[in-house]
């Protein structure tokens, strides 16, 4: 990840950013997923959406 993109991300959530190389957001939603599972965090409508989206990239 560049210091671009980085920057870009900050502490947004998946509703407010999505890795730019969609080959990567299969990855990227599944890291996120199991951090929230992991530590009992509640996922928000628009996050969850986002999530659904990337995961069905998912092989």
């Amino acid at each position: 990840m560049s210091a671009a993109s980085t920057r870009a991300k900050a502490d947004k959530s998946p509703d407010q950013w999505r890795p730019p190389l969609r080959s990567y957001w299969c990855t990227y939603s599944r890291a996120w997923t199991d951090i929230k599972h992991l530590y009992g965090l509640s996922v928000t409508a628009p996050e969850k959406a986002a999530l659904t989206e990337m995961l069905d990239t998912c092989a």
